[in-house]
């Protein structure tokens, strides 16, 4: 199994003030590691000092990527993307600017790279969309397009923070279903609060607040995530969404 990227002993913050300590992590070719933790514990960090973003205080992080892949080596779909909606770009726009890194920044798109493009958008289900202004778009749309966008260039490792936030409910199955099948070329990297959806999508599970701790399986109980001070909720999923409560006596 090749080793893509490796963390050892990372401090990180902001402002002098660590938000991640001693942080080691190792991500090999096959991976599919869903993050979790509670807000403010660094999951998002973490993220950011992965792809380059934050420059951590101390420890080192090591990318094995030589020549060009260093520029398409990880795309990334922030939790929130940031742009105008009034600025006149089309969907089709949005996906092929995906590719525009390294010595491709200032040449032109091939006929084969816009139906690359195409290919993706139809995937996704918003192939029909591919001429719309991206302020027409909602944001489940906007997400895909997003997402679409992330993988054009054939990374070797995808990260998403929470990549289901604006995601319908009806393409919430085809995105995992995408994710599965995407991780068989790269390694994916997926921060969610939903531990029972990633729990059976995701190959091992990585709970973040502060330090991380790692479990190499998909399965983890309420028992682990106290005693890796996760304070998460359990949810899991049926018939009628619920959430598991843990077990108390009736009053007296």
């Amino acid at each position: 199994m090749d080793r893509l990227v490796e963390l050892d002993r990372i401090t990180a913050g902001y402002g002098g003030q660590a938000v991640l300590k001693e942080v080691s992590l190792i991500i090999r070719e096959p991976d599919f590691i869903g993050v979790i933790g509670p807000n403010g514990g660094g999951k998002t960090t973490l993220l950011r000092v992965i792809i380059g973003l934050l420059a951590p205080f101390s420890g080192s992080v090591r990318y094995h990527a030589t020549g060009e892949e260093r520029y398409n080596f990880i795309g990334y779909l922030p939790q929130l993307m940031q742009f105008d909606p009034r600025f006149p770009i089309t969907a089709m726009d949005v996906v092929l600017s995906g590719i525009m890194t390294g010595n491709r920044l200032m040449r032109r798109v091939t006929a084969k790279e816009r139906k690359q493009a195409l290919q993706l958008l139809e995937q996704m289900g918003v192939a029909h969309l591919h001429d719309k202004a991206i302020g027409e778009l909602s944001g489940g749309e906007r997400q895909r397009l997003f997402l679409c966008r992330s993988i054009i260039s054939g990374p070797r490792l995808l990260i998403l923070d929470e990549p289901d936030t604006f995601v319908d409910n009806r393409f919430e199955h085809d995105l995992y279903d995408i994710l599965r099948d995407l991780n068989e070329r790269m390694a994916v990297i997926m921060v969610s609060h939903d531990l029972g959806t990633i729990s059976g999508n995701v190959k091992t599970i990585a709970c973040v607040n502060r330090n991380l701790h790692y479990h190499p399986s998909n399965i983890i109980t309420e028992q682990q995530l106290a005693a890796y001070d996760c304070p998460i909720q359990l949810i899991t999923h049926g018939n009628v969404p619920h959430t598991v409560l843990k077990k108390h006596e009736p009053w007296q």
